[in-house]
């Protein structure tokens, strides 16, 4: 299924459903003579954070005491790098590379909650909590030395 036809008959259908349920709420707020703002309060969802927002969760731990620590994110997209070794890969082998055990070293160091100091970490990343719709970027450009170019793998 082409993206376009994918956008126009899932997600534009859901996006249609939510807004017709948000108007119906704001036409409830003004019967109830409460006032609207324009913005949704703080810890109100939009239709696009149900639908397209997740939460990654990162477990790291310092390489020099075991000292660990955790953090989640929330995304809404998820950038894959592309495996530089094969011809050809699926998105199984992007999503693979994605959640693979990664070090932090030199610039990158995290601060360890037991050493207090900056230490090579090892992080592992993790879906804490999967959205309804997962949107997915491959990155099909690599950083040379002086300028971008096109990654010359192909994932089917």
């Amino acid at each position: 299924m082409s993206s376009l036809l994918f956008y126009n008959v899932c997600v534009i259908p859901l996006l249609q459903k939510g807004e017709r349920r948000q108007t119906r709420s704001s036409q409830r707020l003004c019967l109830g003579r409460k006032s609207l703002s324009s913005a949704p309060a703080a810890g109100d969802s939009t239709v696009v954070t149900r639908l397209f927002e997740g939460q990654l969760s990162y477990q790291m731990l310092c390489l020099r005491c075991d000292g660990h620590s955790h953090s989640n994110q929330v995304f809404t997209i998820l950038s894959l790098p592309i495996p530089l070794d094969s011809y050809r890969c699926s998105l199984q082998d992007c999503l693979s590379l994605f959640f693979q055990q990664s070090t932090l070293t030199c610039g990158d160091q995290k601060l360890c909650p037991e050493c207090g100091v900056k230490r090579d970490t090892a992080v592992l990343t993790s879906m804490a909590k999967p959205p309804e719709i997962l949107v997915l970027h491959l990155k099909r450009w690599g950083r040379l030395p002086t300028h971008l170019s096109p990654l010359d793998d192909h994932c089917w």
